[in-house]
């Protein structure tokens, strides 16, 4: 694999702002963001929250990007209620605002959550969801937790929905924090992985670290990269607000590129 892709998603600039004066994630920051993430070396991007943004700016967030040449791959959706299937119309609607700002963006994929078991429901939600995101070439991703059971429930989602755009992103730091595991949530998602969150922890909390710094077997997951032939971004979801230890962002956004190049290389990758 030559032309591969590396991304990162939009951390906050200035931690000691966020934490002193509360959180405004708005345009100009974002695109503080990706001037940082293309200083390091990523090509992708992940845009870590839109719900709040208007169109107007999602257009300067996709025209800075591509000025400054990262490509804009996925957005990470919220909102009210926009996980929560239980309310089937607000979810709905929620994600069709990130939808349009998605698509004002220029970006490819949506990552959502799904939080309860029930079938039924996250069907109307996402048959609804899928169609609205196809006429606008827009891709949704099912985001994993922990438990191998919440992993069968949504590839049966995606079988009952039937819908080409509808995939999953796997997250590696949620798969090691029950009985799923980062590498077969890879393999059991196969060609129907469409983006990742990759991540590391200690089995304990969902630290968002740097692949490497944990204790997730990154060998195997890139060897479950290889076998599944994974031919797109090889996403990053970093923290910019760590509650449980040390943070330094320059140091952790320096080593997830250096990491995940390290482990493309000793499975033969590139």
């Amino acid at each position: 694999m030559n032309n591969y892709r590396i991304g990162c998603n939009t951390l906050y600039p200035d931690i000691n702002e966020r934490n002193t004066k509360g959180w405004v994630f708005d345009a100009q920051k974002i695109m503080q963001a990706l001037d940082t993430n293309k200083r390091y070396g990523y090509t992708d991007v992940e845009y870590s929250h839109i719900y709040h943004l208007t169109v107007d700016d999602a257009h300067k967030i996709g025209q800075h990007a591509n000025k400054i040449g990262i490509d804009s791959w996925s957005c990470h959706t919220g909102g009210p209620g926009g996980f929560d299937v239980s309310d089937a119309e607000l979810m709905i609607k929620t994600n069709k605002h990130c939808i349009d700002i998605a698509s004002a963006i220029g970006s490819r994929v949506n990552v959502i959550h799904i939080w309860g078991h029930k079938h039924d429901d996250a069907c109307y939600v996402l048959d609804a969801v899928c169609k609205y995101a196809l006429n606008k070439s827009i891709e949704i991703a099912l985001e994993n937790d922990g438990k191998l059971e919440t992993m069968d429930f949504l590839l049966g989602l995606i079988e009952a929905v039937d819908m080409p755009n509808l995939g999953i992103n796997v997250d590696t730091g949620h798969a090691n924090l029950g009985d799923l595991d980062a590498g077969r949530a890879i393999r059991m998602a196969g060609s129907k992985l469409f983006t990742t969150h990759l991540q590391d922890n200690f089995g304990k909390v969902d630290d968002h670290m740097p692949p490497g710094m944990g204790f997730i077997d990154w060998e195997d997951v890139f060897l479950a990269f290889k076998e599944i032939d994974y031919k797109r971004t090889y996403m990053l979801e970093l923290t910019d607000a760590p509650s449980s230890r040390a943070y330094d962002q320059e140091k952790e956004i320096k080593a997830g590129i250096r990491n995940v190049k390290g482990y493309m290389h000793l499975v033969g990758l590139i």
